[in-house]
Parts: C-alpha cells; sequence; structure tokens
C-alpha cells in the first residue's frame, strides 16, 4: 500500500467513529428495556480497491480490525486505555491516541469473527463471538464523478446485501473529502451537486470513490454498551469533472 493511500485510510478511519457513533442504534441483542450508554466500538473491514495510476491498476485487498473506546460516553472523542485487544488472535496496535488498529492481508474475517478485550480501567474484560455474513455492495462503481449532474446510485435488495446503511465516500486526492450515509434501502439516492461542488476537478484518476455497507450489533457487557461493526469496502480511482 503506497504512503498516500495509507494515509488516505487513516484518515478515513479517523472520521468514522463520529458516524457510528452518532447511528449506532441498529441491530440490538441485549433483554433490558433501557439502551446501555455506548462506550465503544469494535470493527471488522474487508476492503477492496482497485487504484489506477498512469497506465497500471493495482488491485488492493486487505482486511482490518479497529476499535475505539470511551471513558465518558457524553465525550465521543477522547479515547482512552481498554488493555490488549485481539480480532481472531491478531492484536491490535494502539497508538498515542488510543486508537487500536490492524491492517493484514488475512485476518480470517471469511470465517467467524472473536474479538477479546482484556479491560483496563471503568471497561470491562469481555469476548465476542460474531458469525453473522459481511454486508456487501454488487452494483456499479462509477469511474467518472460529474459534480454538475450529481452522483446517482441505486441502493437497495439489488445492489446492497446483508447491511443496515452504506457510506459514500469521495476524495479528490488534495484535501477535499464528501461523506455521506444512506439507509441500505434508500432506493435512488443522489449526493447534490451543491455537496460535490468543494471537490476539485480530476482528470488522471487519482480521485478515489468507495462505497462501504455497514452492519452492527449493540452488545450490552457489564452494563455497558458496545458496537460490533462489520464493514465491506469497495474502491476505485476517479475522475472528476
Amino acid at each position: 500500500m503506497s504512503k498516500k493511500n495509507c494515509l488516505r485510510l487513516i484518515g478515513l478511519l479517523v472520521i468514522v467513529p463520529f458516524l457510528f457513533f452518532s447511528s449506532c442504534q441498529k441491530k440490538e441483542d441485549y433483554p433490558i428495556t433501557e439502551k446501555p450508554l455506548l462506550y465503544g466500538f469494535l470493527s471488522a473491514i474487508q476492503n477492496q480497491e482497485k487504484l489506477i495510476s498512469g497506465s497500471d491498476t493495482l488491485t488492493v485487498i486487505n482486511q482490518m480490525g479497529y476499535a475505539r473506546f470511551l471513558g465518558d460516553p457524553n465525550i465521543p472523542n477522547v479515547f482512552v486505555d481498554a488493555g490488549i485487544v485481539t480480532l481472531n488472535d491478531s492484536e491490535l496496535t494502539k497508538d498515542v491516541n488510543n486508537q487500536y488498529l490492524k491492517i493484514a492481508n488475512n485476518l480470517q474475517l471469511d470465517n467467524a469473527i472473536h474479538w477479546k478485550v482484556a479491560g483496563a480501567g471503568i471497561l470491562p474484560s469481555f469476548s465476542f463471538n460474531d458469525t453473522i455474513f459481511f454486508p456487501s455492495y454488487i452494483g456499479a462503481l462509477p469511474s467518472i464523478v460529474d459534480k454538475n449532474a450529481g452522483l446517482n446510485l441505486l441502493l437497495d435488495t439489488s445492489t446492497v446485501k446483508g447491511a443496515d446503511s452504506v457510506r459514500i465516500y469521495i476524495d479528490d486526492g488534495g484535501n477535499n473529502i464528501v461523506q455521506k450515509t444512506f439507509s441500505a434501502t434508500a432506493g435512488n439516492i443522489q449526493i447534490m451537486p451543491s455537496d460535490l461542488s468543494v471537490l476539485n476537478t480530476v482528470n488522471n484518476q487519482t480521485a478515489y470513490l468507495g462505497i462501504y455497507p455497514y452492519a452492527g450489533k449493540l452488545k450490552s457487557i457489564s452494563n455497558k454498551g458496545f458496537y460490533f461493526i462489520r464493514e465491506a469496502r469497495r474502491g476505485q480511482s476517479v475522475n472528476i469533472y
């Protein structure tokens, strides 16, 4: 993975938590009447990209484990230590901001997913097994983003499988990103020209379009909420006109 693509990936992961924290009440799996406050989320991600540079086309396939935890659920941007975190026995690396991340070619995510958290401070020790299938987007990936016409996509059961929501991510390769989240059954959706107007024109296929369906499950553990996410990313290099 190139340095540029790695930085784009890390930047995307930094943005992702706020989308999930604001829309995590999807599939609930606990026998209580009041929803627990959210203290963290753990994401298993399958990533497939087609990247074009000149006459060269590179297909990148990898898998990721990503986790963040809160000391105070009312402060969603301050993350805390949760001890050792593993995904299918692979330990995630914790950075100075208490973000946990592992990127590898094979985390065995096609099989059952097993999370294990050692716990620290107010965060409990726990394990969680997830056996649901990954969601998928099987529709077309546009090769051009037309700022004047808007970006039109069909999101329904014919193009999206097993997802709660779908995130659309557009990066012009500079400093401009457009990101929108839709229901997986929204039907015909459009990202409006007014939204796309912030993007630079790109004619050398250094811009990027990603379509990311995801599904989540909220679990109550020691009266604290943890959101377990499966996300399947498809993306490719595009031009923007």
